[in-house]
């Protein structure tokens, strides 16, 4: 993340020509998930790579990232969570429980 000699994080909107964030939405075939994708796009987060996860039923299904790209929903249960920058989860239930923690054995913080 880029910060400015006061420590204060720089607005999205100049971290623009920076590396984007390869981010991770669960429950993306939900109005939650479905909801956050479009609030991505809409507010133009600086990402590089979006993955668009699910249960294994929806594999294949295509969802809206923003008005212009559609992305196929990956298993849920069997993603890597290894290298994603950002987990987003509207994943409720046991299986987001079981899924968050092996977020977080990928390095990622928990919820916040």
């Amino acid at each position: 993340m880029l910060e400015r000699s006061s420590g204060a994080v720089a607005p999205a909107s100049e971290r623009m020509d920076y590396m984007g964030y390869k981010i991770a939405v669960a429950g993306a075939t939900g109005a939650v998930g479905r909801e956050m994708l479009q609030t991505l796009e809409e507010r133009n987060f600086p990402a590089d790579e979006v993955v668009a996860l699910a249960s294994k039923d929806s594999v294949g299904v295509e969802v809206s990232y923003g008005d212009k790209r559609i992305l196929k929903i990956q298993a849920l249960d069997q993603f890597d969570f290894a290298g994603t920058d950002i987990a987003l989860f509207s994943a409720g239930g046991l299986s987001g429980q079981r899924i968050r923690a092996k977020s977080r054995q990928a390095g990622h913080r928990g919820d916040r």
